[in-house]
Formats: C-alpha cells, sequence, structure tokens
C-alpha cells in the first residue's frame, strides 16, 4: 500500500521536476543558437540532457514523494491506525528506505557511466552548430594534449582572454618546465597556421640540471611577458572536434586513475608544481564525491522526508513541493561551496559536499525517533 502509493507520488513528481529543469536548458540553448536549431537538434539535445536532468530531478522527485505520501497518512490519522495496530514506525518506512537505496544505486550508475558520456555528446552537439575554428581548440576545465610537447589547462575563458593558465612543456633530454600564468591571450595566426598565447604574469619552473645532491633543485625565474606557439595540424580544419574531454565527461574509475597519475607526478614536482598538481587533485576528489553524494541524498533526504511528512500533518500537495525544493536548495548550496573551494584543498571541499546528507539523517533520524515514541 505504502509503496504504491509513494510511486505513485514519485513519477508524478519526477515528471513535472525533469520538465520544469529542460524547460530551463532548452530556453537557454535557443538563445545561444536561436536561427540556427531544427527539430531534430532538439531532440537529440533533449535526449543527451535527460542524465543530467535525472541526476537532480530523481532525489528531489523522491523526497517530494515522500512528503506528499507521509502527509496525507498523517492528516487521514492512518498513522496513527498503524500504530495502534502494533506496527511501528521503522516498520512503516521500510518500504521507502528499500526504495531509497534502490535509487541511490541507480543514481550511482547515472552519475558514473551514463552522465559523463552524454555529457560529452552533448558539448559536441554544441560545438556542431557553434563556430568551427581552431581557437575552439583551447577550451576551459580541459587538460589539451593537441600540441607537440604541451599540456595546456585554462581554468576560464571569456573571448580571448584566458584566466589561470598551466603549462608542461616537455624538453627533449630535460625535465619538464612548468609555467603558470595568471591571464593571457589567445590569436590565431593563419599565414603560420599557429596558435599563439600572450601571457602575463608569468611564473616558469624548471628542475636544474647540474644538481648531484640528490636532492632535487628546481629553477624559478619571475616574468611579465611570454608568447607560446603552438602549430595547428594543417589537417585540422577538415576534422570533427571530438577528442577533447572536461571533468564531467570521465567515469569515477577514470577519475581514480588520473588522480594516480598525478599523485605520481607530484613526488618530483618543485614547488609551483605541487600546487598546482594539488588543486588538480583536489577538482578531481570534489567531482568524484559531487556525483556520489548527489546520488546518496535519496537516503538523506528519505529520513528527513519522513519526519517532517508526518510532522506537517497536511496531504495538499502545494505543501510538500515547496518544503522539498528548500531542502534540495540547502543539500545543492553546499554542493556549490563545495566546487567554489576546490582550488583550496586545506579546506578539504571533497569533504563539504558531505555535509548536508550527514546533518539531514541525522536530523531526520533523531525526529523519526521521536515520533516513533509517541
Amino acid at each position: 500500500y505504502i509503496i504504491k502509493h509513494l510511486l505513485i507520488s514519485f513519477f508524478f513528481t519526477l515528471t513535472i521536476f525533469t520538465f520544469m529543469l529542460f524547460t530551463g536548458s532548452l530556453f537557454k540553448i535557443i538563445q545561444m543558437f536561436l536561427g540556427k536549431i531544427s527539430i531534430f537538434f532538439v531532440v537529440r539535445f533533449f535526449m543527451y540532457s535527460i542524465p543530467y536532468l535525472l541526476s537532480y530531478a530523481i532525489p528531489m522527485a523522491f523526497l517530494t514523494g515522500v512528503l506528499l505520501l507521509f502527509g496525507q497518512l498523517s492528516a487521514e490519522n492512518e498513522i496513527t491506525a498503524l500504530k495502534a495496530s502494533g506496527v511501528s514506525v521503522y516498520r512503516i518506512i521500510t518500504a521507502p528506505i528499500i526504495m531509497g537505496i534502490a535509487l541511490t544505486v541507480l543514481c550511482v550508475f547515472i552519475n558514473d557511466v551514463v552522465l559523463p558520456s552524454c555529457h560529452y555528446q552533448l558539448r559536441q552537439l554544441k560545438n556542431e552548430i557553434g563556430k568551427k575554428s581552431p581557437m575552439a581548440l583551447i577550451e576551459p576545465g580541459v587538460i589539451i594534449n593537441q600540441f607537440d610537447n604541451y599540456l595546456i589547462y585554462v581554468d576560464e575563458i571569456n573571448d580571448n582572454q584566458l584566466k589561470n593558465i598551466s603549462i608542461q612543456q616537455e624538453i627533449p633530454n630535460k625535465s619538464p618546465r612548468f609555467i603558470k600564468a595568471e591571464t593571457g591571450t589567445i590569436e590565431l595566426d593563419s599565414k603560420r597556421n599557429l596558435l599563439i598565447l600572450k601571457l602575463r604574469d608569468v611564473m616558469i619552473e624548471q628542475q636544474s640540471e647540474n644538481d648531484n645532491s640528490g636532492t632535487p633543485d628546481f629553477i624559478h625565474a619571475k616574468m611579465g611577458m611570454v608568447p607560446i606557439e603552438l602549430q595547428l595540424d594543417p589537417e585540422y580544419k577538415n576534422k570533427r572536434h571530438r577528442s577533447y574531454k572536461r571533468m564531467k565527461d570521465y567515469k569515477i574509475r577514470e577519475l581514480y586513475a588520473q588522480k594516480k597519475e598525478l599523485q605520481e607526478r607530484l613526488k618530483i614536482a618543485g614547488q609551483y608544481g605541487k600546487d598546482m598538481l594539488r588543486i588538480k587533485i583536489s577538482k578531481i576528489l570534489t567531482e568524484i564525491n559531487t556525483r556520489i553524494s548527489l546520488a546518496a541524498s535519496c537516503l538523506s533526504l528519505l529520513f528527513i522526508g519522513v519526519a517532517l511528512g508526518i510532522k506537517t500533518h497536511r496531504s495538499e500537495k502545494t505543501i510538500g513541493i515547496p518544503i522539498s525544493l528548500a531542502l534540495f536548495a540547502v543539500n545543492y548550496g553546499f554542493t556549490l561551496f563545495g566546487k567554489a573551494l576546490n582550488k583550496h584543498p586545506d579546506f578539504f571541499p571533497y569533504l563539504i559536499v558531505w555535509i548536508p546528507n550527514i546533518i539531514l539523517c541525522v536530523l531526520g533520524l533523531f525526529l523519526i525517533k521521536k515520533l516513533s515514541g509517541r
């Protein structure tokens, strides 16, 4: 009886939330590419967007379904009747807990396997109607290895303005050179088939070749402006730009592999190289924990939803949805806060994303225990 009504409420609210989230994304894409999209594009865009929408819609819909169900059971005194018949609150919530565990497993699968692939395909879909230009090779949040002897990472790009650039330059028969710049610009030299990065406020670090002490010694240089010329593939214009992945495009096990590789590089890097690598490791750990904590929110939101549903004594749907949105906003707010701190490993941002789950779970179990004693 409980699981039947919970499933009805869940699928009803899941449809509403998914439609709401997709409508917002659709309006955004139409504003960006007005006059350039077809119905076929909209269908493909929707299909690739579904996993991303579900990763947020499923926890919200489950919480709302729980609030609606237990609010109705409480308002119609069915909770009281069940307890008077010897059925405890813990027995009553057994079916929702099983459903919560199943949804958590489903969300982990979506966030780990389905979402990265669809996120990557969605970016490629946007590129199909965007400008075809070699300038698109430099994307924010991507480790770029398209150019010989260079690994490039740019944190932000606004038109041709770059921010927080990190470059590892491989030099034959020598140790790699690490280049870090606060800002820069990117220009296309079509005559010479070059992309030119003009970096400003540059710090360069390289291991000394004459050090025989056994302990790595690094040479540092600070420069005002450094131009870096990147040779373009002459056939690039005839190729499809499909090879680059952002952090969200990788599965969790791939992210762990990257983290392990970065930790190995951390052992031989100098101070500036270590700072750059620690930030990258922190971003990877934050991404992994964000995906898992978002999936686990199905369970943490369940307990607080049961307690609040029983206490509100309301069967109206209008009260359940605002409470659900408010609780999920708190949960999501901590996720954004953790991501905002992912450049500061000392604050452990990958643990911050778990705070709302822990608080809501403990608070919900405490309230349920109090309700079970009445």
